[in-house]
C-alpha cells in the first residue's frame, strides 16, 4: 500500500523576460504529487541576501505558471527596486501538505545600458598637430 506524502520539489523557476522595469518568472509544475494531487504552488521572494527572509508572494494566484514582479511592486512592505538582486524559489502542495521549495533562483533587476554616442571628430577643437606636405 502506498501512502500518499507532500509534492515534490519542484524545479527551479526560470526568468522569461526582464529587464529595467519587470521580472517575469515561467514556473514549471511539480514532477511528482507523491500520491495526492496538488492544490496549489507558492511562490516566495527575499531581497537576494542569504540572511534575508523569504516572503510568500501573496499576489499569486497559486495556479499559474508565470508570474511578472513590475518595478515598485511591494514585497513584505518594501518595493520592488531597480540596482538590487532578488532571489526566487516556488514549493507545491496538496490535501497532505506543503512539499520543499525549489532551490533557488537569483535575479538583478537593473536599467538597461543607453546605446552610447558615436564619435566624432571637431578639427576645431582638436588639439591634434596639423601635418602640411
Amino acid at each position: 500500500m502506498l501512502v500518499a506524502s507532500v509534492p515534490a520539489k519542484p524545479s527551479v523557476p526560470e526568468r522569461t523576460l526582464f529587464d529595467d522595469t519587470k521580472i517575469t518568472l515561467y514556473l514549471p509544475i511539480s514532477q511528482d504529487d507523491m500520491g495526492s494531487p496538488i492544490t496549489s504552488y507558492h511562490l516566495y521572494i527575499n531581497q537576494g541576501n542569504p540572511l534575508s527572509p523569504y516572503h510568500e508572494v501573496t499576489a499569486y494566484d497559486g495556479y499559474s505558471q508565470t508570474y511578472t514582479f513590475n518595478v515598485g511592486d511591494l514585497i513584505n512592505s518594501l518595493p520592488l527596486t531597480v540596482g538590487k538582486t532578488y532571489a526566487f524559489k516556488y514549493s507545491a502542495s496538496n490535501s497532505i501538505g506543503e512539499g520543499l521549495p525549489s532551490d533557488d533562483l537569483y535575479v538583478a533587476l537593473a536599467r538597461k545600458q543607453s546605446k552610447p554616442q558615436p564619435v566624432t571628430f571637431d578639427q576645431a577643437k582638436s588639439n591634434r598637430f596639423k601635418n602640411v606636405v
